[in-house]
């Protein structure tokens, strides 16, 4: 037994989901987390395992339920980007809520940014910010996954805590908005996605607006796989 989980590293591709409402100039990139400075063994078994995203605006958004139905606004400083239609049209795109039941009420922020691999043992872990994000009656939502049979996009999501009062997440581009862990380490390389890809990626494009128990699909989604993505990166 290994008192110190180190793995050999694996290959992983990035890139953002093609759209024609976000301008490029937008996205964040990932930015590594751990480094080891100090010669600990503890430490050195997360490098290329942890990376952040920072936040592409500086908002404040606030969400929660008025007379019972969900609701968010936002407001963001116009000195950095213009109090137009298309920051707009931007900004309610990345942002909604979801209600999973009568007072069960999420704040969505959504990332484009989708993980690439050939590794079926590779998991992604979604976590908190470590910059400690300035948030009020609510708390962050993390989740996993392995993305070897699943291309989507994920998600930086908060839960409303007290459904009689308001919730509040500020966000800053100088500050991450949320933290990857990987449970190995990982090579991470932006790269342009192949038609493969793409073609793989619309078999579970919006499955979620159209049926529950995703479960019971996936090996027939998994079945479509090919066999490697990434033969180079």
């Amino acid at each position: 037994m290994n008192l110190f989980p180190y793995h050999k590293s694996v290959n992983v591709g990035t890139y953002n989901l093609q759209n024609d409402i976000i301008p490029k100039f937008m996205y964040k990139d990932l930015i590594p987390v751990n480094e080891n400075k100090f010669g600990c063994p503890a430490v050195g078994s997360l490098n290329k395992r942890m990376y952040e995203m920072n936040s592409m605006f500086d908002i404040e958004i606030e969400f929660g339920f008025n007379k019972e139905k969900p609701y968010f606004k936002y407001k963001f400083p116009t000195d950095t980007y213009k109090d137009v239609p298309e920051v707009h049209k931007v900004l309610n795109y990345k942002i909604s809520t979801l209600q999973s039941s009568s007072d069960v009420l999420t704040l969505q922020f959504i990332i484009d940014t989708v993980f690439v691999t050939d590794n079926k043992k590779l998991e992604i872990i979604t976590l908190p910010s470590l910059d400690n994000l300035k948030t009020e009656n609510c708390r962050y939502v993390s989740g996993t996954y392995h993305p070897y049979g699943w291309i989507r996009n994920l998600n930086a999501s908060w839960i409303l805590i007290n459904k009689n009062k308001p919730a509040y997440v500020k966000l800053s581009m100088d500050k991450p908005l949320l933290t990857f862990l990987f449970n190995m380490p990982v090579n991470i390389k932006e790269i342009k996605p192949t038609q493969e890809m793409l073609d793989y990626h619309k078999y579970m494009y919006e499955i979620v607006t159209y049926r529950s128990k995703i479960k019971k699909i996936f090996p027939h989604i998994l079945s479509k796989r090919p066999h490697k993505f990434l033969w180079k990166i």
